[in-house]
């Protein structure tokens, strides 16, 4: 009975269709002997799809302005959002420059937590 039931499971398996060679179409001829010469995997498909598979509706058969493509705002406003204004892979920290009296300023009126100007008042020095 096992063996039987073996022999049918056999006899199904040979009539199988790989997924590979349904839906692609595959080389003929001498091309198949080359292709399968040079191939990494020669039981692999070359992946060309068959033209009815994957083709619905096919190219061509919609009218070609009958598509209303969605607007979104304000991202669809091109006039006041431009692309490296949202691009946000590549915000990249912008330059500034200081100048060297800018950095004197800095230096002699001190921070806004503790002003140089106090310091020296309570130190009993002056300003000056």
């Amino acid at each position: 009975m096992a063996s039987q039931t073996a022999a049918k499971v056999a006899q199904a398996t040979n009539r199988v269709i790989g997924v590979n060679k349904k839906y692609t179409l595959q080389s003929t001829g001498i091309w198949e002997t080359i292709r399968r010469i040079f191939a990494v995997d020669p039981t692999r498909s070359n992946g060309v799809p068959l033209n009815p598979q994957f083709r619905n509706p096919p190219p061509g058969s919609n009218e070609p302005f009958s598509f209303i493509d969605p607007v979104t705002l304000p991202a669809g406003d091109i006039a006041e959002n431009p692309y490296w204004k949202r691009d946000s892979r590549r915000n990249y920290p912008q330059l500034s420059f200081v100048a060297q009296g800018d950095v004197v300023a800095l230096l002699s009126v001190g921070s806004e937590g503790k002003p140089r100007g106090s310091w020296w008042v309570r130190r009993g020095q002056g300003i000056g």
